[in-house]
């Protein structure tokens, strides 16, 4: 006999319903909400399931239990299936698996994933604090949802957490740097036309790529994600020749013979390089003329004064 309110939601794998109601009876009497779980919502939990024969909560069959995600990279999608839950089964395949040494790299290899780990900008109290943060990404890369914190996950996936694994997969590199290596070097000798067929052979392998680009769309870096041993590497911490720019040199060499199939890669090249080289010139310029009290040329010109006729 309270007012209610029912309504439901689907923003979640789990669709599910939200009743409110106020406890204050008419006469102004207030209704005991003391183990309200346990007395009343498991009471009519039964009744349900018994009226409309449901699944009895705590059994499972095949259509609830979970699938086996081992070696097989599934998304987390955004109202497919519970955050913390998605968040979680995401941290498994990656946390104690993959070998990553920065926030950065353990990213690379989650975001395989439709996960993020997020600090906060550099003003937040969560990153002052050394808090972390995991969110579910939308098909862009975009955070949704409402953010989880480390420290309530399973496991406490937490920063000082991940810092002592940075510490212990440094130690275990330079044989998952040379099966890399070597992959890419077979990946090269089939002579790909573009960086992006060096990508779609590398994908065969089982070895992921992100580009990183600029606010220009300019690309950078390039770090890959190696499933099949479960390592990241920057392509500079491979060697020169496994850069962005070692890359595209390469891959330009190896086109020369065939111009029709240059897609642009030394152009990319090039506005890469001129940007920086713009920025360093325009940081050289303003920090000398800053030194020297520089003023305009404009304004330190002296007006002339007219002369007057006597």
């Amino acid at each position: 006999d309270q007012p209610y309110l029912i309504y439901r939601h689907h923003d979640a794998g789990h669709p599910h319903i939200h009743i409110v109601a106020t406890t204050i009876r008419q006469d102004g009497t207030r209704i005991n909400t003391h183990n309200i779980g346990r007395n009343q919502s498991e009471l009519a939990r039964k009744t349900i399931e018994e009226k409309f024969n449901l699944l009895k909560a705590g059994k499972t069959n095949q259509l609830t239990e979970q699938p086996n995600l081992k070696n097989v990279i599934e998304k987390t999608i955004y109202g497919k299936s519970e955050t913390k839950r998605g968040i979680a089964n995401a941290l498994k395949q990656v946390i104690n698996l993959y070998n990553y040494t920065s926030l950065a790299e353990f990213n690379a290899v989650l975001k395989q994933y439709g996960v993020m780990a997020d600090r906060g900008n550099k003003d937040s109290f969560t990153y002052r604090k050394g808090g972390l943060l995991y969110r579910v990404l939308d098909h862009k890369g975009n955070p949704v949802g409402v953010p989880i914190k480390a420290s309530t996950i399973a496991g406490k996936p937490t920063l000082s957490y991940l810092e002592g694994r940075f510490d212990l997969n440094k130690k275990d590199r330079e044989i998952l740097k040379l099966s890399l290596r070597n992959t890419i070097n077979k990946a090269l000798q089939s002579d790909p036309a573009s960086l992006d067929a060096l990508v779609t052979s590398l994908a065969k392998e089982n070895i992921a790529t992100v580009l990183r680009q600029n606010a220009e769309g300019n690309i950078y870096g390039i770090t890959f994600v190696d499933h099949r041993n479960r390592s990241v590497f920057n392509g500079s911490e491979l060697g020169k020749a496994y850069s962005i720019a070692g890359l595209y040199k390469k891959l330009s060499q190896q086109n020369q013979s065939s111009p029709s199939r240059i897609t642009g890669m030394q152009q990319t090249l090039e506005q890469s390089q001129n940007i920086k080289q713009e920025n360093l010139n325009a940081e050289i310029l303003f920090s000398s003329r800053e030194s020297e009290g520089f003023v305009p040329h404009q304004l330190t010109k002296k007006k002339k004064k007219k002369k007057r006729k006597l």
